[in-house]
């Protein structure tokens, strides 16, 4: 089973910096390869470069840490005594690279300290001339995660063109992948998770720890600012943000700070604006969305009241098509028109876009609400009817009387509103499923069964509720 970690570093952005590590200790004509990491590193990425060395048949790779006892004497004994050779036969850098021991060999060194890099970087450049001569197929390589802190002239020419940085290497898109299989995403998320998890993706950025603790939190939690500001504010770090301490990186194309480094008011100000931007990147195209279906909804509605004048910077702008009604004209015409329901639903719509237009917040109660009315709406909204549906002969029947046992009526115990679309998800739910949807009309309005018909795609025969047409053509109901 592959742990979130194992995930993380199969992500495009991580498989990348993990394929370059490889494809420079693989092609090293020198024998050295450089690895530039900050010292907030995520979890795993050694594993993953060995993992990726053994896949590739770049032999056996063996790790140590720079920081070992074993080195204190001399750094090519040390290195031969963890590839194998224990007898003390490889002590000079010439013999560490011709040893057999260390033949096809890769080396992969962590956490070399600055104090010590004086003496890891001779040894490096005599390496570098020693493995000049030797047969590269079997030469051994060191792979060195050089320590942050040290001045550019002493990496200078070290590694030329063979060292590999971890700086800008997460997408947006790699977090986007990596949130959504944290928490468990289908592909068919209310607005409210996908707020959240896009929260998750602009807080933790490049980081996977910070990912998965938040990923745990429940989705309304996320979407609130404040919380997530009180979150940020209860750890973190004092240290001045820069890329070697892990605090800031290249993230979109541009420097962004570490959540570990918002803990001031600034930060807090930060915080803010990317729970702003998460639910921007999904609430603008949502009020779309509920625009387009509003305007197919009640087109016969808003047709009436066009052509209509709309002030518009520039001038003023004739709008003779209901779907080229903004939101806010199309719930003025509708308001009144409509069952409160939806009613509700469009005005709270309208204010969620004006906010975010206007750089403020949804509130978590708002979201969570707009959310649920959106997914009872959401099987009228089919841009393509009945699509996923079997095609089986199966028909929608209005009757008035001589109702057959299975019949489907409206239920008179809840608010009319409600019951239509109970009424009109059984009858989704029925014709889905291949069978045919048996109506009771006597108790519903034109428009009512004109709201039921619109479900059924051209190619199912809809049967009113006088006589069924005789050419077996789809009819109005």
């Amino acid at each position: 089973m592959t742990t979130p970690e194992q995930a993380f570093w199969a992500l495009p952005g991580p498989a990348r910096f993990v394929a370059d590590v490889v494809a420079q200790v693989l092609s090293s004509h020198r024998g050295i390869v450089g690895i530039a990491m900050p010292r907030r590193m995520p979890p795993g990425a050694m594993d993953a470069v060995r993992e990726a060395l053994l896949d590739r048949g770049g032999g056996r790779v063996v790790r140590v840490r720079g920081a070992d006892r074993m080195f204190e004497r001399s750094i090519a004994h040390g290195l031969a005594y963890f590839a194998g050779a224990r007898d003390g036969s490889v002590r000079t850098v010439a013999a560490l690279a011709e040893a057999d021991a260390a033949s096809a060999t890769t080396f992969v060194v962590e956490g070399v300290r600055a104090a010590d890099w004086p003496r890891w970087s001779a040894f490096l450049r005599s390496f570098a001339v020693a493995s000049a001569d030797a047969d590269r197929s079997l030469a051994p390589v060191v792979a060195v995660c050089r320590p942050a802190g040290l001045p550019e002239s002493a990496v200078a020419r070290l590694f030329d063109q063979e060292e590999v940085a971890w700086r800008g290497r997460v997408s947006p898109l790699d977090m986007r992948m990596h949130v959504g299989t944290l928490r468990g995403h289908s592909g068919r998320e209310t607005l409210l998770e996908k707020i959240a998890a896009e929260t998750v993706v602009r807080l933790a950025m490049w980081d996977p720890a910070i990912a998965a603790a938040f990923a745990e939190l429940d989705a309304r939690r996320l979407v609130d600012p404040e919380a997530m500001v009180r979150a940020a504010a209860g750890s973190g770090s004092d240290d001045s943000p820069c890329w070697e301490n892990g605090l800031v990186d290249s993230w979109d194309g541009r420097p962004a700070i570490h959540l570990a480094g918002c803990r001031d008011s600034s930060g807090a100000r930060e915080i803010r604006r990317r729970s702003w931007a998460a639910q921007a990147e999904h609430v603008l195209p949502f009020v779309d969305e509920v625009r387009c279906f509003f305007a197919d909804r009640h087109a016969g509605l808003l047709a009436s009241a066009l052509p209509l004048t709309v002030p518009r910077k520039g001038g003023d702008v004739q709008v003779r098509e209901p779907t080229d009604l903004e939101i806010s004209p199309m719930w003025r015409i509708l308001e009144r028109a409509i069952p409160p329901a939806e009613e509700t639903f469009l005005r709270a719509v309208v204010a969620m876009r004006n906010l975010v237009a206007h750089h403020q917040t949804v509130s978590p109660d708002v979201l969570d609400r707009v959310s649920q009315a959106w997914e009872r709406l959401r099987i009228e909204r089919e841009s393509v009817p009945g699509w996923a549906w079997p095609r089986c002969g199966q028909k929608l029947e209005f009757v008035s009387d001589r109702a057959p046992s299975d019949v489907l009526r409206i239920d008179p115990a809840l608010p009319r509103s409600a019951s239509l679309d109970a009424l009109i998800r059984r009858v989704h739910s029925r014709l889905g499923s291949g069978e045919d949807a048996v109506v009771d009309g006597a108790n519903l309005t034109v428009v009512e069964r004109d709201r039921i018909a619109a479900i059924v795609p051209p190619d199912i025969e809809v049967v009113p509720a006088a006589a069924a047409p005789a050419d077996g053509a789809r009819r109005a109901a």
